[in-house]
């Protein structure tokens, strides 16, 4: 498979996994009886988590990206 090929593979799966988010239940008790307690508290802890989630892809997509130029930039 070309270097091409493989990032295009690789960023497509990127994508599915971040927009295949299934509902998920809160991991302690304190958590859940806070998302319980008020649909306002909910909404808040939902995009805290989502904002926690993606930072690192952000770090981690900018990296790869500047791999990915100086590659390009080196091929020509």
């Amino acid at each position: 498979m070309k270097w091409g090929q493989m990032v295009i593979v690789i960023a497509v799966v990127f994508v599915a996994l971040c927009f295949s988010g299934a509902a998920a239940f809160a991991q302690c008790a304190m958590c859940k009886a806070a998302a319980e307690s008020s649909p306002e508290l909910t909404s808040k802890l939902n995009a805290g988590i989502l904002y926690l989630l993606s930072v690192p892809y952000m770090i981690v997509g900018t990296f790869a990206a500047l791999i990915y130029r100086a590659y390009q930039r080196q091929k020509t």
